[in-house]
């Protein structure tokens, strides 16, 4: 996921609780295996969508590892718990970012953003 440097961490700065900290961060440490770029680089929209799909159902890989760890991420900064290290923030988002893609609840919310959207799109 790193390009092919393979770095074997990410330095990261931490801002919370009127703090600035310097943390290392290895996404390995949630499982994530280093992967080149070359296995995440995306396509034209059908290119996407199947790779998506294929997320979604429940494919392992490194395209998978990237969408979790991207929403690990989200997840991390939505909470903001700054009492925890970077890792431990994604750590926890990363757990329920898999849980949301291995108990089809992911693949179920964007079946219904695409229900609503050809609706709108439909009365407008």
């Amino acid at each position: 996921l790193w390009g092919k440097a393979k770095a074997n961490t990410n330095p990261t700065n931490a801002f919370g609780n009127g703090e600035l900290r310097y943390e290392v961060f290895d996404p390995q440490n949630l499982g994530i295996e280093r992967a080149p770029i070359s296995e995440i680089v995306g396509g034209d929209s059908n290119f996407n969508a199947s790779v998506t799909s294929r997320i979604l159902a429940g494919e392992r890989g490194a395209p998978r590892d990237a969408v979790l760890l991207n929403a690990a991420a989200a997840i991390a900064a939505f909470k903001g718990d700054f009492s925890l290290t970077v890792e431990q923030q994604f750590a926890n988002g990363f757990v329920k970012a898999s849980a949301a893609v291995d108990s089809g609840a992911a693949k179920d919310l964007l079946r219904r953003w695409v229900s609503l959207t050809q609706e709108l799109a439909a009365n407008s």
